[in-house]
């Protein structure tokens, strides 16, 4: 989940509303190059999913808030240090996170799905629904058996940071060659040359950017998978012990979801609805 090294400050700010109750603005840390979560547009301007959806809840919340873009891997340590007050930034909500932050949500579904070319040795292998570890475990064994089979002797691209390749290295090392990547945007260019037989990375990310590419005919392979290790969903990250911003954030999480709100801005990103199942 990397994008180049980014270190813009204060990248745009908004009031939500005058005489907002908060003397300081909230500060939202986001990387500001995972579309279409978080990236920077033809405009210079922060967007995406994520970026609408924080938007949302600082006026739900009353609050002003200023977003702050830096490299992904910079953003926890930012966190830590006092930079930020929070972090919209396609975080997985993990038991191994939980251990060194506080987080609300989730406001969005997680899955990790293979892509491959049409004219790839794999492209006859069928896209199927998401499977979940914790819904139903030997269902997503039996999947993650069956993949294993289709990619032996193969090579899967990942992000060298973030769930994916955790993932693949669990449960794909011993099966296939793991090759990781810096960007997003490096692997779908070694899956398009064949240079790698597959990638792995989030379905949201892989959908959007299929359709978003019309020279190449990206597809998807296999099943999705969600849960296990793969966490609860996409949250917001608070520094350890921060309850209060917890709580704020959490009330307007529920809230954007119970009126559809998440529908609709998950609609608008991925062109389908991501909002976590609870």
């Amino acid at each position: 989940m990397k994008a180049k090294q980014l270190v813009l400050v204060a990248a745009f700010q908004f009031v939500v509303a005058a005489g907002a109750a908060q003397a300081d603005p909230i500060r939202i840390g986001t990387e500001g190059g995972y579309r279409p979560w978080n990236f920077v547009n033809d405009k210079g301007e922060l967007d995406g999913f994520e970026i609408d959806l924080a938007k949302t809840l600082c006026k739900r919340m009353n609050a002003e808030c200023t977003f702050l873009q830096n490299s992904w891997d910079g953003l926890v340590p930012g966190l830590d240090a006092g930079r930020y007050d929070v972090l919209f930034s396609g975080f997985a909500m993990t038991a191994a996170r939980a251990e060194k932050v506080d987080m609300a949500g989730p406001y969005a579904t997680l899955a990790m799905a293979f892509y491959t070319v049409a004219d790839s040795p794999l492209a006859n292998v069928e896209a199927k629904p998401p499977v979940s570890f914790d819904r139903d475990p030997a269902a997503a064994e039996a999947a993650i058996a069956e993949m294993r089979k289709h990619l032996s002797g193969q090579s899967i691209g990942v992000s060298a940071s973030g769930l994916s390749a955790r993932f693949v290295e669990t449960y794909f090392k011993d099966a296939a060659d793991v090759r990781q990547y810096r960007r997003l945007d490096e692997i779908d260019i070694d899956v398009a040359s064949g240079r790698v037989a597959a990638g792995l990375t989030q379905l949201s990310y892989a959908t959007e950017m299929i359709g978003r590419n019309k020279d190449v005919s990206y597809k998807l392979i296999g099943p999705a998978f969600e849960g296990g290790m793969l966490g609860q969903g996409v949250g917001a990250l608070v520094a350890k012990g921060n309850h209060e911003m917890q709580a704020k954030f959490q009330t307007a999480i529920d809230a954007a979801i119970a009126d559809g709100t998440v529908r609709d801005l998950s609609h608008k990103w991925f062109n389908a609805d991501m909002t976590p199942v609870r």
